[in-house]
């Protein structure tokens, strides 16, 4: 199955956001001693960010990408949140990754979509 960092990066491969992904990753090895998380947990921090600043930044017709595509990679991305969802383990163990996973869901949930932005 696949982490939360790489359905963000799909999502944002499919918006046509590869150059902002790409700098974002890189992550040194101060950071992770100093912040006590994994390569993943900080890859899903800086994505995030990502997110945020498209949201606030740019406006749908900036990313050069059809009203279709973006509506196609929400569905597609809420979708396979939903299903590891269903699949984690109900223990502790998977606590910190259902709670990523929800407010993952709450922020593309959140998105304004082309069409009801036009309305």
């Amino acid at each position: 199955m696949k982490g939360i960092v790489s359905l963000y990066v799909e999502m944002l491969r499919d918006m046509g956001l590869t150059t902002i992904l790409e700098c974002k990753r890189r992550i040194t090895k101060a950071d992770l001693c100093y912040h006590r998380i994994t390569p993943e947990q900080h890859r899903t921090k800086y994505l995030y960010q990502a997110l945020k600043h498209i949201t606030k930044t740019s406006p749908r017709a900036e990313l050069s990408v059809s009203e279709n595509v973006v509506e196609r990679s929400r569905r597609r991305m809420l979708a396979k949140i939903e299903l590891r969802l269903k699949t984690l383990p109900s223990d502790h163990t998977c606590k910190t990754e259902r709670e990523s996973l929800r407010r993952t869901r709450e922020l593309i949930e959140s998105q304004i979509t082309p069409a009801a932005g036009m309305a």
